[in-house]
């Protein structure tokens, strides 16, 4: 950010290369519609944390990333958390695997056997949940 004259001048590029990181995730894991306007919360997310100081912009999309998340979440209950990690889960092996409908369908109910026992045992995070699966 550049102070001059008491006028503020945010860095565009960073707040851009941010909001691009940060929405193409998004986008991809299904948490924002794929659209063409921006998403005007998660801009907002982005340029806040960019006045109160973060200029990296792989950390700022981080954050703005975990932030949008959590926010998205707070507004549903826990088994949409499960769901939600267990469609990830998904999502990565079908990326890793061709596999037939059959097999997925099998593969899938292992993956909520697993991840329901995880999450019956206390396990709440969307992300750990997905990290375990």
């Amino acid at each position: 950010m550049l102070v001059e004259r008491g006028l503020q001048v945010m860095n565009a590029e960073v707040v851009g290369d941010a909001y691009a990181i940060a929405s193409n995730y998004l986008r991809k894991t299904g948490v924002i519609a794929d659209t063409l306007p921006p998403n005007e919360r998660l801009l907002e997310i982005i340029v806040q944390m960019f006045h109160r100081g973060e200029y990296n912009t792989i950390r700022l999309a981080n954050k703005a990333i975990a932030k949008f998340e959590a926010a998205s979440w707070s507004d549903r209950n826990e088994e949409d958390f499960m769901e939600a990690a267990i469609d990830r889960i998904m999502h990565t092996y079908d990326l890793l695997v061709n596999r037939s409908a059959a097999a997925n369908a099998e593969a899938r109910a292992k993956v909520t056997d697993y991840v329901n026992t995880l999450f019956e045992a206390g396990e709440k995070d969307t992300h750990r949940l997905t990290c375990a699966g």
